[in-house]
């Protein structure tokens, strides 16, 4: 499978939501991805993990977020450092 990058140019609106259910973070008012809120006893939990880090050269580094909530688990990257900065600070926030 190939890694999933996000091209993303100037400075996005970027938003997150969340609810005990979910986060949801949006990308110009669309919706990039749902991190779902893992269920222990019926209860939710707010055990999310993230990882957060870069490769490449210096003219192309790819910035990348993975998730795991225990049951499911994706990475994102992006091409550019301040929207992969702006959704790491939300998701800290909201998580």
């Amino acid at each position: 499978m190939s890694k999933k990058t996000f091209n993303i140019t100037g400075t996005p609106k970027i938003v997150c939501e969340a609810d005990y259910r979910d986060i949801r973070v949006f990308i110009n008012d669309i919706l990039h991805f749902i991190i779902p809120r893992p269920m222990i006893n019926n209860k939710t939990s707010d055990s999310i993990r993230l990882q957060a880090y870069y490769y490449g050269s210096r003219k192309s580094k790819r910035y990348v977020i993975e998730w795991s909530n225990g049951n499911d688990s994706d990475y994102y990257g992006y091409d550019n450092f301040e929207v992969w900065k702006k959704i790491l600070e939300l998701l800290n926030d909201n998580i």
